[in-house]
């Protein structure tokens, strides 16, 4: 039983030709905000318990693959690195609100979270100062932190691809929200003493890097070995206390969602109590006889069919409009992708007839401090969640900001 249920007046903010601004009450953005703050905590000691004893592993049952994978990572989320490197630095959260008012929780992004450059469009948009002056605080609470973990003398860098692909722009623009450089492995190198950036022909010490690659791409010489894009060396530099990693490496796990649907239970597991927003439901359809059932509820609508990795940017398959040639075809996918199909419930079918209303992709800042932006990027959205596909941005992405009174 959920008993935080968020009652959800609100305003369509009048902006003529503006972006609009959806207004959350006060009340209804603090129990998301503590419901964001209680969610990346858990993870937070779930990467940790990964490290030591792993105890969550009773809680997991015949999870086999996924305990296999998280076996994997703890070959380099071990006790060598420093208890700060596990904490998740920044974060993003996908959420919908139901007809009822109650948020759910949709999607986790604790790797590499993206959605900052369309935010701060949003924000420049919508030409509210509130909003404004919110962002900047945001800003400002991620440059502190940075000088916090930087050390003396030393910099930080944000590194990211080396190739321009469809996140460029968003790590680029992620290097200006931070005031620091953008660098790809070609710019630094771990050495003895350290890592340092190689930057117009001068050696300065990098002791902080905001990573914008998964895992297997961070270290060649500890994740895949023809990783083009990482740093040979930069896993032990830091595993040696010689330089940070934010988001540490282990955070990549949490891209499955495989594994982002045990995060209720790492709530009640590590903080001993319930969680204060409920999580749609995700099953593992690589199981036969769940794969059977969802398939069969699947032009009812009652679930629909997402890959694992919260990163892949296949669309979902709702089954509306879909004929059976095309559901078929989507699930080929699998005979080159292994097992890479979850089945989520739509929101309709799990909270008793209450319809999505939006979605909202919000964004957090973890580091001694813990700061939740009060605000985030407002989205419409199918039953589960899902955002619709846009017939023009500005009409499906909109802002939505804390009401200040």
């Amino acid at each position: 039983m959920f008993t935080h249920k968020a009652e959800f007046p609100e305003t369509a903010a009048p902006c003529s030709s503006r972006q609009p601004v959806r207004k959350i009450n006060t009340h209804t953005w603090s129990v998301v905000e503590a419901a964001i703050q209680e969610r990346v905590e858990a993870v937070e000691l779930f990467l940790a318990d990964v490290a030591g004893r792993f105890r969550f592993r009773s809680e997991m049952g015949e999870s086999s693959e996924l305990i296999a994978q998280i076996q994997k990572a703890r070959e380099y989320v071990n006790d060598a690195q420093p208890v700060f490197q596990r904490r998740v630095w920044l974060a993003s959260m996908d959420l919908v609100r139901d007809s009822a008012g109650q948020f759910w929780f949709v999607d986790d992004h604790y790797c590499c979270p993206f959605g900052l450059f369309r935010l701060k469009y949003l924000v420049d948009a919508a030409g509210s100062i509130e909003a404004s002056i919110a962002f900047e605080e945001f800003s400002s609470a991620a440059r502190v932190s940075l000088e916090k973990y930087t050390g003396p003398n030393a910099t930080a860098v944000v590194l990211g691809s080396n190739t321009f692909n469809t996140s460029y722009r968003e790590n680029r623009y992620f290097s200006e929200f931070l005031g620091i450089p953008y660098v790809t492995n070609g710019h630094i190198k771990a050495q003895r003493h350290g890592l340092f950036h190689n930057e117009a022909g001068r050696e300065k010490r990098v002791g902080l890097v905001i990573r914008r690659l998964l895992d297997d791409d961070l270290d060649p010489a500890c994740f895949r070995p023809d990783s083009l894009q990482g740093v040979q060396g930069l896993v032990q530099t830091a595993g040696r206390g010689l330089a940070t990693v934010m988001n540490a490496p282990g955070t990549g796990l949490f891209n499955s969602r495989l594994l982002t649907r045990w995060i209720p239970r790492m709530v009640k597991f590590y903080l001993g109590r319930e969680p204060r927003c409920p999580t749609v439901t995700t099953l593992e359809a690589n199981d036969r006889a769940i794969r059977e059932i969802t398939m069969s509820r699947l032009h009812h609508h009652k679930y629909i069919f997402r890959t694992n990795n919260s990163l892949d940017l296949l669309k979902p398959m709702t089954g509306v409009n879909q004929g059976v040639d095309e559901v078929t075809q989507y699930f080929q996918r699998s005979a080159t992708h292994p097992r890479p199909f979850v089945a989520r419930s739509v929101l309709g079918d799990i909270s008793g007839g209450s319809e999505a209303v939006y979605s909202l992709r919000t964004f957090y800042l973890g580091t001694e401090n813990h700061t939740v932006f009060s605000g985030g990027i407002a989205r419409s959205c199918a039953d589960d969640g899902t955002p619709l596909a846009p017939v023009t941005q500005d009409r499906t992405a909109h802002l939505a900001t804390a009401e200040k009174h």
